[in-house]
Formats: C-alpha cells, structure tokens, sequence
C-alpha cells in the first residue's frame, strides 16, 4: 500500500498523496551494510557553500568500531524476489541499489513484515526495534480511539514523535483521548503483570546518537520529524509563534505552503552543535534574521533530555545545506541552482507538493529517490553524520518530472509497465549518483553503516502465489 500521509491533518487530499492498496506481504528488513575499517570522515569541499560547516566532519561524534556516519533508507514497498517471474524484481531493475549491497556488506531476504503491515507500525518498528504493541501504533496508519464516553473518534498515526493521539475529527468529540500518540509499553501489554499506564512516549530513536554528539537529520521518516500542520506546528513552534501565524494566516484549506516550509525534514543536533546552534533565518511577519532551532523536548526520555535543540523543515534546514547561495557544488555534484534552491541529484529544484516555484518539501506521497537522496547527501555534506531517508515506490506513479512514460500512466503499476520500468531506471539512475557522491566525500562501506528496509512489503494482485489481505 502506497503511503497514506496526509501532512495537512485532513483526509481526501489529491490523489498522489494517497497510497493505492495492493496485495500481501514480503521481506521487510532487506539490508544491512557495516563493514568497520577505516576512520576517514566526510572530506568533500563546498565551492561556494553558504556555511563553513558545509562538507566538512562532524568531529564531536563519535560511535566506535570504526564508523562515522550512519545511513539508513526506508522505502514504500521495494521487492528483492520477483512478483512476476517473467519480469526483474525490483532490486534487480535498481542494480546499483542492490549491488551496492550485495558487494559490500549481508542482505537479509528472508525477514517479514511486523503485523499491522502498514508504513506507520513498519517504519516506527524499524526505527525503534519495538513492535507496534510497544511502540504505540500496532494499527496504522489510521485507527479509531476511544473517548471517555464509550465512542470513538478517527485517529492518524502520523504526527510528531510527542504529540498527543492526533485525533481527526474536527472537532474532536468532548473527552476524546490526549494521551501519547507514540505510547510506549515497557514490556508487552498481553504479558504485563499490571495494565501499563498509557501516559508515557516511546525512548526517542535519535537521542542515543545526539547524546553521542551526532547530529541526525531526517528525511520524510515517520514522525521524527513534524508531520502535519494542524498539530505539529504550534505544538513544537509554539501557539502564536511566527510559524503558527503563517499556517493561521494562510487561506488554502491544504496549507501547502507550510508543509513545504516547515514538515518532512529535520535534524536533531547534540548539545551546542553549530548545526542548530548558529542557524538563523527570517520568519513569518519578521524582517530581521532570528534564531530558527527550537528545543529538543522529550520530557519523558530515560535518564533525562535537556539542553538539545532541533529543526525543522526545509525553510530553516534548507540554509544550513547551502540553499541561499546560488550555484553550490561539492566534489563536481549540484547542490544548489542559480536561484540558490536545493536541487536533487538531477539538478531538479526541490519544490513543495501542489505549489510552483515555492522550494520546500515535496510530499511524502511522491517523493522520489532522486529528492530524498539530495537531501540525505546535502546532510551528510554538511556535517550531519546519522540520516534517515524515506523513498516512494516505483510501483505507483509518481509523476516525476522528465519521466514522459508516466504521463497519463494509471496511479498504481504492475511490474513491466513501461512506467513502472521507467521509474525503476530513474531510480537506479540516482541510486548510482548517490553512492558516487558520497565516495567523493570520503563516506564508504569502510567507515559507513548503510541500512535499506521496506515497510509493507505489499504486492501486485491477480500475479501467481499472491493474495489480497
């Protein structure tokens, strides 16, 4: 199933938001890649980056046994077996991707799905290492939740990691459920002694590296990073800030601006580290350049949480990656244009979904290899040695620019449909650029630890051996 986010707290957006429902489950976890070696960091050199930090090591991480950097990469549905066996797997059309793997480090093609097989409990599982019953989502991504009458009211699982239950209804019924949406469960409820308290929020994934001194950044992972307008932002912004006023202030019902502005990408810093600690911007109503970081607040983090800052979205990340300076390269790779927009790893500037000519967040529906690799290298360029990246997959049209077998192609696609195949060599296409790059700034299998898994794991319907859940 394609992956059902909406980042405007509303259902029924325009369809490529939407995930198309396809058929059962598959591998989840596909990959893991860490070969200790060498201690080289990130040397690529910016010409014209926007910020010092640009290209260069984030020296006050440190993670033992010879790594430096840590990139995980989580997609929507990718194959490693065939779903027609007259047609390459998935991984086998994105070769670069797989041999990459497959080259370097172990691939794992017998793990399974964890049940809900559904992108909010999979990836959550991924990030956590806790099944959905621990973590806070056994059923995603939407699920009804009680309120204190015996009703219940429409739920998303997809809200940033210490919200409340995002409740849909609008508005939500009296009594309606504000405990932690990532409610967390010490051991799991059906063997608990005593019914666990439902009032604490799942050990926050990032914090053992930030408190390690690296920073973390993410790229459309669920829900370590704002993940809707209608909750996300005044709750970690503020209610009244700059940022609430400008989601207030826009009239679109979708608020695409401020998805573009401010969801779907972040970075979690260590205590003071330049990344968050000298970002600066101008804000909504302001004129003048204001610090853009906020606090990193996990109140009930074991052993304490304190002094960290975050931020978040492409509007205040975007400067610390060189956007602001036109024209960037690192190691002969575009970062920027010559309007001084981040562009993917086709030279593509980085739009938000539904808006022109506005840089910011592309979707978490549609976003493409090419987008979320950019983004994931512009990071790591920029002394951010742990990302995490999402993928859309190529079995749904992402109607990526330049791709002219996808016009007028169907939402969902069967393996060999020609804009299946031609997303697939898109993606491959990147995938190369990707791996390119990163050699380039000294961040190899030697002293990297790359990770690939796929939530769902759906498949195609009416093929041999497969089944409708």
């Amino acid at each position: 199933m394609r992956r059902g986010r909406d980042a405007h707290g509303r259902a029924g957006r325009q369809a490529a938001w939407l995930r198309i429902t396809a058929a059962a489950s598959s591998a989840t976890l596909l990959g893991t890649l860490g070969l200790a070696g060498t201690s080289m960091a990130a040397t690529g050199v910016a010409a014209g980056a926007a910020k010092p930090a640009a290209a260069t090591a984030n020296t006050s991480c440190h993670l033992g046994n010879g790594v430096k950097h840590v990139v995980t990469l989580v997609f929507d549905n990718v194959h490693y077996f065939r779903d027609n066996p007259n047609v390459p797997s998935d991984l086998e059309q994105i070769p670069n991707l797989l041999n990459f793997f497959t080259g370097n480090g172990t691939f794992l093609s017998n793990n399974h799905t964890p049940l809900i097989a559904h992108t909010g409990d999979n990836i959550l599982t991924t990030l956590t290492g806790l099944y959905g019953d621990r973590h806070g989502m056994p059923i995603s991504n939407s699920y009804q939740a009680y309120n204190a009458d015996g009703t219940t009211d429409p739920a998303g699982s997809f809200a940033y990691w210490t919200d409340p239950v995002f409740d849909t209804k609008s508005p939500p019924s009296a009594g309606h459920d504000t405990n932690p949406s990532m409610v967390y469960s010490p051991v799991p409820p059906a063997t608990a002694a005593h019914p666990v308290a439902p009032d604490t929020v799942t050990p926050a994934p990032w914090a053992p590296y930030t408190r390690a001194g690296c920073d973390v950044g993410e790229v459309a992972t669920a829900n370590q990073e704002l993940e809707n307008t209608a909750v996300d932002i005044p709750k970690v912004f503020g209610a009244g800030s700059p940022e609430d006023q400008q989601l207030n202030a826009d009239t679109d019902r979708f608020k695409d601006a401020e998805v573009a502005d401010y969801v779907g990408v972040g970075v979690h810093c260590a205590q003071g580290n330049a990344f968050c600690a000298d970002a600066k911007g101008v804000k909504f109503g302001q004129t003048d350049p204001s610090a853009t970081a906020v606090s990193d607040l996990l109140p009930d983090e074991p052993g304490g949480y304190n002094g960290f800052q975050a931020l978040f979205g492409h509007r205040y990340v975007g400067p610390q990656l060189g956007a602001g300076t036109p024209d960037v390269t690192r190691n002969g790779f575009q970062v920027t244009n010559a309007a001084g927009n981040l562009v993917d790893e086709n030279g593509n500037q980085i739009n938000g979904a539904f808006l022109t000519n506005h840089p910011g967040f592309p979707g978490f529906g549609p976003i493409n290899a090419s987008q979320s690799l950019a983004y994931m290298a512009d990071m790591l360029e920029s002394g951010v040695p742990v990302v995490n990246g999402y993928i859309a997959d190529i079995h749904g049209n992402e109607n990526i620019p330049g791709v002219s077998a996808c016009n007028g192609a169907p939402a969902a696609l069967g393996p060999g449909t020609p804009c299946y195949i031609a997303q697939a060599q898109y993606y491959n296409a990147a995938f190369g650029t990707f791996f390119k790059r990163l050699a380039a700034d000294g961040i190899t299998p030697a002293n990297t630890l790359f990770e690939l898994s796929s939530d769902e794991g759906d498949h195609p319907v009416h093929l041999p051996g497969r089944h409708v859940r």
